[in-house]
């Protein structure tokens, strides 16, 4: 039996806000260069980001900064509750970073 079964517990993702939801992000993009170790081609790709900043206290607020895997930057934001919770007790703004190619 699932956990929702044995605890009556209503464990669905549908019903569990993610930080997506808790803490909307600001979201951007900027072009990288897709061959980072040749430099001979000038081909592109854009990179996404997202930020939250309403835990800083001012200019000199410092930034958690998340290094992103190989998927999604929205899947690891929406799942790294912990680092909400430390941006809140640190003032902090935090930065996520999608990682596609390496």
């Amino acid at each position: 039996r699932d956990l929702t079964q044995r605890t009556g517990a209503d464990t669905s993702m549908a019903e569990q806000p993610g930080a997506l939801h808790l803490y909307p992000p600001s979201r951007g993009r900027f072009a990288v260069p897709r061959d980072h170790f040749r430099f001979t081609s000038a081909a592109q790709f854009d990179l996404t980001y997202l930020s939250y900043d309403a835990f800083a206290r001012d200019a000199r607020s410092p930034v958690l900064f998340y290094a992103g895997n190989e998927g999604a930057v929205e899947l690891f934001y929406n799942n790294s509750g912990a680092l909400f919770t430390l941006a809140s007790r640190l003032g902090a703004r935090l930065l996520f970073a999608e990682h596609r190619y390496y």
